[in-house]
């Protein structure tokens, strides 16, 4: 799924990076965009033990807290159910209800808590860390149009950047220490790295928001089991 960004939004995205401590670049010779994915991939553990995840079941906690007009303060918890295929299923229970969010293959939709059912759902490629288990390897395929642009300092990390899609604004982020996958842009921090049947792997990652964030912690992570695949189908 891409988004066509106009120049007025790009220079407003890019103003915030810039305001989140993002520093421009200073290295010259940078490692391409494949090295680093492979230096990524082989950091967690190597290809053939991603290649050997072929679906998972996560259960997360999404803590949400916002400084809005008043103070905003939620926890939500989420089941997710994700195969190598790139089907999935989210289940999101919150305080109005549940919502139901998946993904067969073909078509992608969304049951909110009053029961309306959307034909598109809102995940895109930078959330399929939590849903395929094989997203690390799959990097170059989901974003296609990938640059390295050189090294920088986000948020007082040292990390080579990759734009995607040709948006300075829409950008990765690898540590330079550890070679780790750290940012799905300048919004989206990766943390707490463990390893989880082999593969390392964050534990919490932080969607930095207007006024606050929303953090995901995941409480339980299993691989490789028995999964019915009409779950992802809304017609199941």
């Amino acid at each position: 799924m891409r988004h066509n960004v106009g120049f007025v939004t790009a220079l407003a995205l890019l103003g915030a990076c810039l305001a989140a401590g993002v520093s421009p670049a200073t290295a010259h010779d940078a490692p391409s965009a494949r090295e680093l994915v492979e230096q990524y991939v082989e950091a967690i553990g190597g290809r053939d033990a991603v290649e050997a995840l072929r679906t998972r079941v996560a259960e997360m906690r999404v803590v949400t807290d916002l400084h809005w007009d008043r103070h905003i303060h939620k926890v939500d918890t989420l089941t997710v159910y994700g195969n190598a295929a790139g089907e999935y299923l989210v289940v999101t229970r919150t305080a109005d209800g549940v919502v139901l969010e998946g993904f067969d293959g073909d078509e992608d939709w969304k049951i909110d808590v009053d029961g309306s059912v959307h034909g598109d759902a809102p995940m895109g490629p930078r959330d399929y860390w939590m849903t395929d288990p094989q997203f690390p390897i799959k990097l170059l395929t989901l974003f296609p149009h990938m640059r390295s642009t050189g090294a920088e300092t986000w948020g007082g990390d040292r990390v080579w950047v990759v734009e995607i899609d040709g948006d300075e604004s829409h950008r990765l982020g690898f540590d330079v220490e550890t070679g780790l996958l750290t940012r799905l842009g300048c919004h989206r921090e990766l943390l707490d790295w463990e390893v989880v049947d082999g593969v390392l792997m964050p534990r919490r990652v932080v969607y930095s928001r207007k006024g606050g964030s929303s953090t995901y912690v995941l409480d339980a992570v299993a691989h490789n089991e028995r999964l019915d695949a009409t779950i992802f189908s809304l017609a199941k």
